[in-house]
């Protein structure tokens, strides 16, 4: 079956052009004499008996190329719809025109969807070259353009109630009148409850009156802030909630935050309490003290002082004496450092003649230890045996001088006028020089004095420090 607008040949049959889509026609001329009249078409004998009732429903159509009118009956359209065609018988000299029969008016096929079946604008169809025996070209077709080409016959249309669509309307229209009522409704709060206002940074005067005039019953909390004082925070519920049945709400209201006193708490205590009153910028100083090692002793600023919670905090904490190292210090020295710690210094002495004399060996209790304030450190001081015995010795002959006592010296005495020299001489023994006068008695009783002479003798002296033996000799 040959296509009128583009020439293409469709399979027999076919009620659209598979190259441009065009509606087929289903009736066609039976013979075509040479003068290229139409004669009457061949109608079915099972259809013989409707033909006399479809006559009256026909429709007069002209044949372009004659110019006479072709008639077709609904009854051949709709055969022709259910059956095959019926293959135009053609006269092989007959060079005119294949003309298709026009559908009748009333029955104009509906071209809704054509579009969607439009011919690539790039594709040339052939010139026709039928009847003439030569060949048409066609155009390579490939899986792709298949897959493009595919053409789908619009359906039958479907015959759609206006009742049905205007009552459809109508019930989306109603149900979109009810949506906004409820809405509309619902935002006047004449259902649903009623919506908390929002009242945060306003004064707590004026928060409780806008409350109030929507029906709330108001409750008002302290909350420490570094806002100024007296201005809603938040509130429970918050703004823009619904509220049904007891419309109760709390204002939180700003107040200024107070330095907690936390003296006496320990260190972790003393800040969670601070944190908990909004302070995080803690700092800490050590103090020695009696009290428990770790416990706060005092804060700055001062507690019920007005504070940001950016501003620092500073806790002095306790820290416990300890005895301070004061090895290798003179005598002097040790006892007054620790002494500044108020601790009772005690004194012993050992010899030792590696070190200088007087500088403090060890201490008990030992340095670092922790040691109340008050209490008693002793101190071991190193003693110089020679230097020990030296000052005994010269203080020995210097008070013999003077007193005028004489030095005795086994059966002799000696006057000692002045003391020129003092050596220790190890193992508890010391030497001197002075210069002096022997005097005895005489056996008839008489005290004889000699001239002064340089007089050399020792001494040797026992651990604590008395006389053992004296020796003396004139030179």
């Amino acid at each position: 079956m040959i296509c009128p607008q583009c020439h293409t040949e469709n399979r027999p049959g076919a009620k659209y052009c598979n190259e441009c889509g065009l509606p087929l026609p289903q009736d066609v001329a039976e013979t075509i004499d040479a003068t290229q009249n139409l004669e009457a078409i061949v109608i079915d004998e099972d259809d013989q008996q409707d033909v006399s009732e479809a006559e009256q429903d026909n429709t007069s159509n002209t044949d372009e190329l004659t110019g006479e009118e072709v008639v077709v009956s609904d009854s051949e359209e709709q055969s022709v719809e259910d059956e095959s065609p019926k293959e135009p018988v053609a006269n092989d000299m007959d060079l005119t025109a294949f003309i298709p029969v026009k559908a009748k008016q009333p029955h104009a096929t509906d071209l809704s969807g054509i579009d969607e079946c439009l011919v690539d604008s790039s594709y040339v169809p052939p010139q026709p070259a039928w009847r003439n025996g030569d060949t048409v070209e066609m155009p390579r077709v490939d899986e792709q353009q298949v897959k493009q080409r595919e053409y789908k016959a619009p359906g039958a249309p479907e015959k759609k109630s206006k009742k049905g669509k205007v009552g459809a309307i109508i019930v989306v229209i109603l149900a979109l009148a009810v949506v906004i009522a409820l809405a509309i409704t619902h935002q006047m709060e004449m259902w649903g409850g009623k919506s908390v206002p929002d009242v945060v940074g306003i004064t707590q005067s004026d928060a409780e009156y806008i409350l109030d005039t929507k029906g709330f019953a108001v409750t008002s909390v302290s909350e420490p802030s570094d806002e100024a004082e007296g201005l809603v925070l938040h509130t429970d519920p918050a703004a823009g909630a619904r509220e049904e049945g007891n419309l109760s709400i709390t204002l939180y209201v700003s107040t200024s935050r107070l330095v907690p006193d936390v003296a006496g708490l320990a260190r972790d205590e003393a800040v969670n309490k601070l944190a908990e009153d909004g302070f995080e910028n803690v700092e800490f100083a050590s103090e020695r003290s009696n009290a428990h090692e770790g416990l706060v002793l005092s804060v700055s600023p001062e507690p019920g002082t007005r504070a940001l919670s950016t501003d620092a905090i500073t806790l002095t904490i306790a820290e416990p004496f300890t005895v301070p190292d004061v090895i290798g210090k003179t005598v002097s020295e040790a006892t007054q450092e620790l002494e500044v710690d108020g601790y009772m210094v005690a004194t012993t002495y050992t010899y030792d003649d590696s070190v200088e004399d007087g500088t403090v060996l060890s201490t008990d209790p030992e340095a670092q230890t922790k040691l109340a304030s008050g209490e008693t450190v002793t101190i071991n001081v190193s003693k110089s045996r020679a230097i020990e015995l030296e000052q005994q010795t010269q203080s020995l002959l210097e008070g013999l001088a003077a007193s005028g006592e004489p030095l005795m010296v086994d059966s002799a005495n000696y006057i000692v006028l002045s003391v020129n020299a003092v050596t220790y001489e190890g193992n508890n023994a010391t030497s001197f020089v002075i210069t002096g006068k022997l005097t005895y008695t005489a056996p008839d009783g008489e005290t004889i004095t000699g001239d002064p002479r340089t007089i050399t003798g020792y001494i040797t002296w026992t651990d604590d420090n008395y006389i053992e033996t004296i020796s003396a000799t004139q030179n």
